[in-house]
Order: C-alpha cells, then sequence, then structure tokens
C-alpha cells in the first residue's frame, strides 16, 4: 500500500513539473521555430511532404544549410514574409488563406533529410518549389539565384494563378504593382 501511494505521489510531481514546463517551453518555442516555417523531421518520408503541399491551396519547401551562409539569411527573409502576409503590405487585405504553407528541409541535419529533398528535386542548397494544389509552379534553378525576392515575386504569380478574386496579388489591371 505504501509503495503504491509513493508511485501516486511521485506522479503527482512529475506531472506538476511538466505542467509548468509547458507554458515555458512553448513561449520559447514561439522564438525559435516559428509557426510560419514548418522544419521537417528527419522520421517523414516524401508521401507525407507531398500529402501535405496537395492540401495546401499554396506551398513554399526550401531546402537549406547551416554550413550555407545564405541560408540563415534566406530562412530570416522568408520569415519577415510572414509579416507582409500578415499586415497585408504583400498581398492586400490580410487574409490566412492567402499565407503559403512553408516547409523547411535541413539538408545537414541527416542524411534522410538530404535524401529527402533530393528526391523532391531541390539539388541545390539553398533551393526551393512553390507549389499551388500540389503541382509545381516554380523552383530555383541555381542556388546562387535563390533571393526572397524571386521567392516572393513566385508565391505571388502562384497565388495569383488560383484565383482573380481576393487572393494573394490577383491580376491587376492597372499599372501599380502590388
Amino acid at each position: 500500500m505504501r509503495v503504491r501511494s509513493l508511485q501516486s505521489i511521485l506522479l503527482f510531481l512529475i506531472a506538476q513539473r511538466l505542467v509548468f514546463a509547458v507554458p515555458y517551453y512553448h513561449q520559447r518555442s514561439r522564438f525559435t521555430m516559428p509557426a510560419f516555417l514548418r522544419y521537417v523531421r528527419d522520421d517523414e518520408d516524401i508521401s507525407s511532404i507531398r500529402d501535405e503541399v496537395s492540401k495546401s491551396p499554396i506551398s513554399l519547401v526550401v531546402a537549406v544549410a547551416s554550413f550555407v551562409p545564405r541560408s540563415k539569411s534566406l530562412l530570416a527573409g522568408i520569415q519577415k514574409l510572414e509579416n507582409e502576409y500578415d499586415s497585408g503590405t504583400c498581398c492586400g487585405p490580410s487574409d490566412a488563406s492567402n499565407k503559403p504553407t512553408v516547409i523547411v528541409i535541413k539538408t545537414d541535419e541527416s542524411d534522410e533529410l538530404e535524401e529527402l529533398a533530393i528526391e523532391l528535386g531541390l539539388n541545390d542548397v539553398p533551393s526551393y518549389q512553390i507549389y499551388r494544389n500540389g503541382v509545381v509552379m516554380g523552383a530555383s534553378e541555381r542556388a546562387a539565384d535563390v533571393t526572397v525576392d524571386k521567392i516572393r515575386s513566385q508565391l505571388k504569380s502562384a497565388a495569383a494563378a488560383t484565383t482573380t478574386a481576393g487572393a494573394c496579388c490577383p491580376p491587376s489591371t492597372s499599372s501599380t504593382s502590388c
């Protein structure tokens, strides 16, 4: 009987510690892994990535590596795109459905992630592909040409092709750009 009560007390204490640790973890994770960017785990396979991009109207898949200096600045620039989508400065009125799904593959974290990127056709670092409903609409040709401005432009084109009313930067009839 005494052993059972000690186990209960121990479990209670462990549970209490976890309850207090969870908000701190989520608070910190907000800064280390923003919601806009989803990092691929090494136990994911190509079918899960394809399934995710097929369910999203617009998706961006990016391959990066920590040993490539441009990768960090590219991710920072992509993260800034979230602010543009939220504020409407990029694409008109703020609408959560306009925001693309952004999937990041860190190829230097494991052989599986590197192989996954290659299977998707992301052979350089950094490189990217933009999907509309699961179909590739744009991709980087060379790692040297990958910029946030090119990604932004291709995201706008892909979104404009999705719909002409209420989408991110629909085709404009005026001479002003969005």
